[in-house]
């Protein structure tokens, strides 16, 4: 089963990453910077293990770890352009 598509960005006051389905334009969850501690490249953490199949996409996954052991596993599937009003 595919994981569905999420677009994802950081808030405006650079507080939160959030997500939403595409499709949806409000958004739907979101986590605080504040309580990121780590940022792990590749597919390292027990989410993407238990992922069979997609080990193939380790060069364009990370995960994002936060103080309550949560992780926000995240795999670009395209290229895109980034936008960014803060330059």
């Amino acid at each position: 089963m595919r994981p569905p598509s999420r677009f994802v960005w950081v808030s405006t006051d650079l507080a939160h990453v959030v997500w939403r389905a595409l499709g949806n334009t409000k958004a739907s969850r979101s986590l605080p910077i504040a309580r990121l501690v780590d940022v792990r490249a590749g597919q390292t953490t027990d989410v993407f293990r238990r992922k069979k199949g997609r080990h193939n996409r380790e060069f364009s996954s990370f995960s994002l770890i936060f103080d309550s052991g949560r992780s926000l596993d995240l795999e670009v599937r395209r290229r895109y352009r980034f936008r960014s009003s803060h330059c």
